[in-house]
């Protein structure tokens, strides 16, 4: 654009801000260099109103499109726009009591509202330092007084953002000087047990996806991992519940250690609660208990053969389970307890009873970063047979591998020592599948296709 006298000195104003805003959300931040810059702390609530009024997000779409300066005038309105009043937060001990007063706030960068909305002499000394990383943004007050919080890419620093371990450092402190504003101790959270399963699912979601499983391993009895599918509707309404979302993303800011286990002491589930935002936990206690009688019907689906497999299903270890049990949540009917082996080729295999194949059949599939399990394979064990070890890693080593290499068949025999066939092992439509489980639980389906390796 050559020049701007096309518009009236509102809509340039308007203009103007709305470009700064652009580049504060859609170039700055996703630009990473190893800077200090000053910038301002704007009130979030405050800043969404002159959006709202201005229709900040389809000016937006103009500088997207690199629109003409005339489809700018006819979008913009020609209105005032309220000048902003800054606050200044003097230490980090400040900011973290207005986040505990649900405040939040946009970082701009001091170059993009400087004589836009924000009058540079009213400005002055409101500024503050900061610097940022892909991963996150370091806030500066004083030196070395910092607050780190995840680089949400938009600029936004709230509660919700901010890195835990400057909440344990700090939040101490907050209560002391705070005690009028009802601050709850965390040895008297309600639900604590909750916190304790929901805190055990991350992890063993994390352990899933962490296990080397790459090659084929000879399978036998002492390599099991007794697990228990639970429907993923009562899942999903549970972690919902208890804002599960928030607890991930504060699990997952704390430090790698040995947490990635499948079980946790008491001791290590109550250092991780310690750490938790005071914020979170107000909000958890506030909560009605969770409907304990809730349950949901197992769902199966069907191949073209007529024969039924389970779908739809979270999967959870023992502990996981037991305090679930512990808890009186209606269970039976819609959890199911399996044998879980890894196979290979980031593929496990679920057995329901080994010693009787006929009650149940049986799956191969991968686990999603949700812990859900995706079923590709079911095997199915004629009657009046059985299986050992010895066949079933005889068939996975050697029939599996081609079968899985092979795309245009959808049935394997499977059989035993003497050559004859017991069973079949049939190919299900994973990408059917996939599209059920995201139609019905709105979650982002990833695939890992590895090159199997025996």
């Amino acid at each position: 654009m050559d020049g701007y006298g096309h518009l009236s000195s509102n809509q340039f104003k308007i203009y103007e801000f709305s470009e700064g805003l652009y580049k504060n959300e859609k170039i700055f931040f996703n630009h990473v260099k190893n800077f200090e810059y000053l910038g301002f702390l704007v009130e979030k609530k405050l800043f969404d109103d002159i959006k709202r009024n201005i229709k900040y997000e389809e000016i937006k779409c103009l500088f997207e499109k690199e629109e003409t300066l005339d489809k700018f005038k006819k979008e913009i309105k020609d209105i005032n726009i309220k000048e902003i009043i800054l606050e200044k937060q003097n230490n980090s001990e400040e900011l973290i009591k207005d986040l505990n007063n649900n405040k939040s706030f946009y970082l701009i960068k001091q170059d993009y509202l400087y004589n836009k909305i924000i009058d540079r002499n009213k400005a002055k000394g409101k500024e503050i330092k900061f610097k940022f990383t892909k991963e996150k943004i370091i806030l500066i007050f004083n030196g070395d007084d910092e607050l780190e919080f995840s680089n949400n890419k938009d600029g936004i620093i709230g509660f919700n953002f901010l890195i835990p371990k400057n909440i344990s450092n700090n939040s101490h402190i907050f209560v002391e000087k705070n005690r009028e504003s009802k601050i709850i101790p965390k040895d008297n959270i309600k639900f604590k047990t909750d916190l304790d399963i929901l805190i055990r699912i991350f992890y063993f979601n994390k352990y899933l996806r962490g296990k080397e499983n790459s090659s084929f391993k000879i399978l036998n009895k002492e390599e099991k991992e007794t697990v228990y599918l639970i429907h993923n509707s009562w899942m999903e309404e549970y972690k919902s519940h208890f804002d599960y979302q928030f607890l991930e993303k504060c699990l997952s800011l704390f430090s790698n250690d040995d947490r990635n286990i499948q079980d946790l002491s008491k001791e290590s589930i109550n250092k991780i609660i310690d750490r938790l935002p005071l914020e979170y936990i107000h909000r958890i206690n506030a909560k009605e208990k969770f409907d304990r009688k809730k349950s949901f019907k197992y769902e199966y689906n069907q191949t073209k053969e007529g024969k039924n497999y389970l779908c739809n299903n979270n999967m959870i270890n023992s502990k996981i389970y037991e305090l679930l049990f512990s808890m009186d949540y209606s269970l039976n009917d819609f959890i199911r307890k399996l044998e879980l082996y890894f196979i290979g080729n980031n593929k496990v295999l679920l057995l329901s009873n080994l010693i009787d194949w006929n009650k149940e059949n049986d799956e191969i599939g991968f686990i999603n970063d949700k812990g859900i399990f995706i079923p590709e394979y079911i095997i199915y064990i004629k009657e009046n047979n059985s299986i050992s070890f010895d066949i079933l890693n005889e068939f996975l080593r050697k029939d599996f591998y081609n079968f899985y290499l092979n795309k245009n068949s959808d049935i394997c025999q499977i059989k035993n020592l003497q050559k004859n066939t017991i069973g079949y092992c049939i190919k299900l439509n994973n990408k059917l599948e996939e599209d059920k489980i995201l139609n019905k639980n709105n979650d982002d389906i990833i695939i890992k296709k590895n090159q199997w390796k025996k």
